[in-house]
């Protein structure tokens, strides 16, 4: 069966629909023709020059990456930085770049769900108002936070995990953001939807004086770590819909995933 590139685009798409309530985002197709029949498809969570290389050896003329390499419109392509190197290269071998960022991050099952499902959440579910896009699950077993903290951090595979609160703050609901959800408006929708803790990335340090002085308890976990099931999820998604001989997960999908752990 001929795939092309917008057939692929529509089972990503039916999966995780573009949306434009996300303020400043650039999921999409950015470089290639809709109708270029598709040899293959690289699942990545960055685009850099070694996964551009890795596409073409495993005859992959489309890139599916989570993390968008242009995300602000540019004047010109700088070719000595790793991502303009990227592109330029995959544009020399007409290889397809698209980016499945927010819309996968806040579909209904996609990446927060997978998160909250892989730290044992349980009655997942949206937190009411527009200012939090994260969700709200409930623990099984209720423990404490320094529990919840440890197990989180052997779930993820993260040794970068670090909290905030009281170790023995009784945890029974959380909400989270995956990916660098940490925003001032995040942790008082949080706290407003009565979860006992927040989880999410890049924490600022005026958030935590923010957090510790409403008694809001934090989880920081990385943001590589809380995104890497990104890969997973979308060849999960291309395997459902018959594209598993077509569908690649690279394994240079992040130039820093060996420092992070």
């Amino acid at each position: 069966m001929r795939h092309t590139v917008k057939s692929i685009i529509n089972i990503i798409e039916d999966f995780a629909p573009l949306r434009t309530d996300y303020g400043c985002d650039n999921s999409g197709l950015l470089f290639g023709g809709k109708d270029w029949e598709v040899k293959g498809v690289l699942i990545t969570l960055d685009l850099m020059p070694e996964t551009v290389s890795e596409a073409i050896k495993n005859n992959c003329n489309l890139i599916v990456v989570h993390h968008p390499p242009i995300f602000t419109p540019i004047n010109a392509f700088n070719i000595s930085l790793p991502t303009h190197n990227a592109f330029c290269n995959a544009i020399k071998h007409d290889i397809a770049i698209y980016s499945a960022h927010l819309n996968v991050d806040f579909a209904e099952k996609g990446l927060n769900y997978r998160l909250m499902k892989t730290l044992g959440g349980e009655n997942i579910a949206p937190v009411d108002g527009d200012s939090f896009n994260g969700l709200k699950a409930t623990l099984k077993a209720p423990m404490s936070l320094k529990n919840f903290a440890l197990h989180c951090k052997a779930v993820l595979k993260d040794e970068t995990l670090t909290y905030l609160g009281d170790d023995n703050k009784i945890i029974k609901s959380f909400t989270a953001i995956n990916g660098g959800g940490a925003s001032e408006s995040a942790v008082l929708a949080s706290k407003n939807a009565g979860a006992d803790v927040f989880l999410s990335a890049d924490f600022k340090y005026h958030l935590l004086l923010l957090a510790k002085g409403i008694n809001c308890a934090i989880i920081n976990f990385g943001h590589y770590h809380s995104e890497i099931a990104f890969i997973d999820l979308i060849h999960e998604v291309l395997v459902k819909n018959g594209l598993g001989e077509m569908a690649v997960k690279s394994k240079n999908h992040s130039p820093i995933a060996k420092f992070l752990g």
